[in-house]
């Protein structure tokens, strides 16, 4: 899908930035006090999988943006040809490493989008893997007149038919 995209550029952005779980404290434990552990599947979530936004904003795609920094974070877009907003983000709940599917959608603001001779759409989606532990980014990009809708638009991320998470943003002319 051309609009929602998973971007390599954006780790180029902000350098090898990982979320880390915090270290355990040892606590020492007695076979009596404790039951066994049962073993669990390769691969099974140790917890409900879930997202962890890192950045949100608008990928200006700016040369002069020194490598390891971040464009602005915001929630404000502007209404132009070329203009692309998205979401950094991390996978959590499943060991490190293993991908995750996850299903994208971004929502136009009302009344929708309406491409030159075709039906009204209300949303965009597409699908895509993210790995446990990596940064992983979906945004959209503006590339033509139709798209520019101003109001409030919502990037959102699915799994397994539940939302893990929503980042709205607000596409206005620029200078109103």
């Amino acid at each position: 899908m051309k609009h929602l995209l998973a971007l390599s550029l954006f780790l180029f952005l902000c350098g090898a930035a990982q979320a880390q779980a915090p270290a355990k404290p040892d606590v020492p434990a007695t076979p009596e006090a404790q039951p066994r552990p049962q073993p669990k599947p390769k691969g099974a979530p140790t917890q409900e999988v879930g997202v962890e936004i890192l950045w949100y904003g608008v990928v200006n795609g700016d040369e002069d943006t020194p490598q390891g920094e971040l464009p602005e974070k915001s929630d404000h877009v502007p209404a132009r040809k070329g203009a692309e907003f998205g979401v950094a983000y991390s996978v959590y709940g499943v060991p490190e490493g293993t991908k995750v599917k996850l299903h994208q959608v971004a929502r136009y603001p009302a009344p929708g989008r309406r491409p030159a001779g075709g039906k009204l759409q209300k949303t965009e989606e597409a699908d895509q893997e993210c790995e446990a532990g990596e940064t992983c980014f979906t945004s959209y990009a503006i590339e033509t007149k139709d798209e520019l809708i101003p109001g409030e638009w919502r990037l959102e991320l699915y799994y397994r038919g539940r939302k893990v998470m929503e980042q709205r943003f607000v596409m206005r002319y620029e200078g109103v």
